[in-house]
C-alpha cells in the first residue's frame, strides 16, 4: 500500500512492483521459512532494494495456516502507527489501495519472479459512535413506557373514572324465556332463569 501519511486521493497510484521514487510503497510480508515470520518495510521501485524495518519496529503480526495444499495468512496491524513517515496510515471511511505479490520459493521464484495482482481497494467503514447505541436504547425505553402507560390507563387506572356499573333498573327480563339481560352493559355474562 502507498507509504506516508494518507492513501492518495488522486487516481495515480504507485507502481505495483514496489512503487517508484515519487510514490514509495509500504510492504507487509510473511515468509513461510523460519516458522512463518512477519516483516514490514518500504520500496521505491522494482530495481531498488527492499528496505526492511528493524525487527523491534515491526508493527505487523498475524496468523498463518497450511491447509489442503494452500497457505492462509492473516495480517493484523493498528490503523495508525507512530512511524507516520514510512508506515501506511490507514483511514476509515475511505478507499485504501493495495496490491498482492506471492513468491513460490519451491519453484525458485525470487525478486521480480512472482505472481503480482493489480491494485485492489479496501474500504473500512467508519465506526458507529457510542451515542447512536445510547439513543436507540433511550428510544426503546420511551416506547415501552408509553405502551405500558396506555395499557395501564385502559385497565381503569390513571386518574380517569371507571366505566359506570349498570343499575338494577336497567335490567330487563324476557317474559317468553325467562332470561335476564343487562341493557346498558357491554359485558356478556350468562344469566340463568330462576326456578320457581
Amino acid at each position: 500500500m502507498p507509504a506516508g501519511r494518507r492513501a492518495p486521493e488522486e487516481p495515480q497510484r504507485p507502481h505495483m512492483f514496489m512503487g517508484d521514487e515519487a510514490h514509495p510503497v509500504h510492504a507487509w510480508m510473511w515468509d513461510a521459512t523460519g516458522g512463518g515470520t512477519f516483516a514490514e518495510g518500504g520500496g521505491t521501485g522494482p530495481r531498488q532494494d527492499y528496505v526492511a524495518q528493524p525487527p523491534d519496529a515491526v508493527q505487523v503480526h498475524g496468523t498463518s495456516r497450511w491447509h489442503r495444499g494452500r497457505w492462509r495468512v492473516v495480517f493484523r496491524r493498528d490503523l495508525h502507527t507512530p512511524d507516520v513517515e514510512d508506515d501506511a496510515q490507514i483511514e476509515a471511511g475511505g478507499l485504501v489501495p493495495f496490491a498482492l505479490r506471492v513468491w513460490d520459493g519451491s519453484a525458485g521464484e525470487r525478486g521480480l519472479q512472482s505472481a503480482t495482482s493489480s491494485w485492489h481497494y479496501m474500504y473500512l467503514e467508519m465506526p458507529t459512535p457510542p451515542r447512536a447505541y445510547l439513543l436507540g436504547l433511550v428510544a426503546t425505553c420511551v416506547i415501552y413506557l408509553l405502551i405500558g402507560l396506555a395499557w395501564w390507563r385502559t385497565r381503569g387506572h390513571g386518574g380517569g373514572q371507571p366505566p359506570p356499573r349498570p343499575s338494577a333498573d336497567a335490567r330487563t327480563t324476557s317474559s317468553k324465556n325467562g332470561l335476564a339481560s343487562r341493557a346498558s352493559s357491554s359485558v356478556a355474562k350468562p344469566i340463568f332463569p330462576r326456578t320457581p
